[in-house]
């Protein structure tokens, strides 16, 4: 939930609360920014022919990454306060 995501940001760094919440958001714009390009382009360069397969790499990429992010969320991740 929306709540959980903003109180991450208090917890783990109460001072630096705003610019830690400025970065993960602009991370989160840049991939929205870049995504359709990306779909865009692995479309464009799969033929006809194989226009599912295009779509699965489509689908391939984000599943592979929000697994990459899970792995590292998973070893990382505390709710403890990392800055003071």
């Amino acid at each position: 939930s929306r709540g959980g995501f903003a109180v991450n940001h208090i917890d783990i760094a109460p001072k630096l609360a705003g610019i830690i919440m400025g970065i993960s958001n602009s991370a989160g714009s840049v991939a929205g920014m870049i995504g359709p390009r990306l779909v865009g382009y692995i479309l464009e360069g799969t033929p006809s022919t194989e226009a599912l397969w295009g779509w699965q790499q489509a689908f391939f990429l984000p599943a592979f990454t929000s697994l990459a992010g899970l792995v590292v969320f998973e070893a990382l991740a505390t709710g403890e306060r990392v800055f003071e």
